[in-house]
């Protein structure tokens, strides 16, 4: 295979997680501000241009005044997806957790419970006290919201 123009690195592949919920321009913007183009590749693969040389862990969240304009849902999703990328199991839960609040606060109650049940599961798993803490206070909160706070019990 012979190399055909220059070496780029400046080029990611993305895709959502969610098949019924497929990335768009606004979605893409929100995880990379400083891109400059996407073309599609498939029904749920992006190629995206002008993407900035990843950084840590630490700084892997995209920051700029672009991404606080952004609505909390696409925020949480965007990050959501990132954390799922990196294969990262406790930031899948924190985003998870971010998600279902920024759900409750467009009174999308049932998938906020149904975001917020799945990053309880999750942190169960992992076995972290901390993140299985925080994931049942959130969906304390959204069984609440839901009108169940029988089953808002943290045992």
């Amino acid at each position: 295979m012979e190399q055909s123009g220059i070496r780029r690195t400046d080029l990611r592949l993305a895709w959502s997680q969610d098949e019924a919920n497929p990335l768009d321009e606004a979605r893409i913007k929100a995880c990379w501000p400083d891109s400059c183009e996407s073309r599609p590749l498939g029904p749920n693969l992006q190629l995206v241009f002008g993407v900035a040389p990843a950084r840590s862990n630490v700084e892997a969240a995209p920051e700029s005044s672009a991404l606080s304009q952004e609505p909390p849902r696409a925020i949480a999703q965007c990050a959501l997806d990132l954390a799922r990328v990196a294969n990262d199991p406790a930031r899948v839960v924190t985003a998870l957790g971010d998600l279902g609040l920024a759900q409750l606060l467009e009174d999308e109650i049932q998938l906020a419970v149904v975001s917020l049940e799945e990053a309880l599961a999750e942190a169960r798993r992992l076995g972290d006290r901390a993140l299985e803490a925080d994931a049942a206070s959130n969906l304390a909160y959204g069984l609440c919201a839901l009108g169940q706070p029988g089953r808002a019990v943290i045992s």
